[in-house]
């Protein structure tokens, strides 16, 4: 699907890894990350970004800062509602982040949401 400006829609949730890397990655990020039960990370898939029209130079990073803060966003909204606490982390060291993930140089992590009480 896409959105009212034609730019494609495609959020969605999917489980990289089994394990517990959550120390990793609160060494590439902050150390309260290593804490949390929950750890949501956003990612750009920017082989995504080229479906419809080629949307991965870097000028439209923007747009996708945005989607990855509105999801965000909804994370930070349900934790309230489920009386949780979640917070929003920027990713110090992208490289460590893709490594812990078995991602390649095409994904980029924006954001970290540790979810807890």
């Amino acid at each position: 699907s896409v959105d009212k400006w034609g730019l494609p829609v495609l959020n969605f949730l999917l489980k990289i890894r089994n394990g517990d890397y959550r120390d990793d990655i609160a060494h590439a990020s902050q150390s309260f990350v290593a804490s949390a039960p929950l750890v949501i990370i956003s990612v750009l898939d920017i082989q995504k970004t080229i479906a419809w029209d080629d949307l991965s130079d870097p000028k439209y990073l923007w747009v996708w800062y945005f989607e990855a803060g509105a999801s965000a966003h909804n994370v930070l909204l349900e934790s309230t509602a489920q009386d949780l606490s979640a917070n929003i982390v920027f990713p110090l060291d992208i490289a460590s982040i893709r490594s812990t993930l078995k991602l390649n140089e095409d994904f980029i992590p924006f954001l970290i949401v540790p979810v807890g009480r």
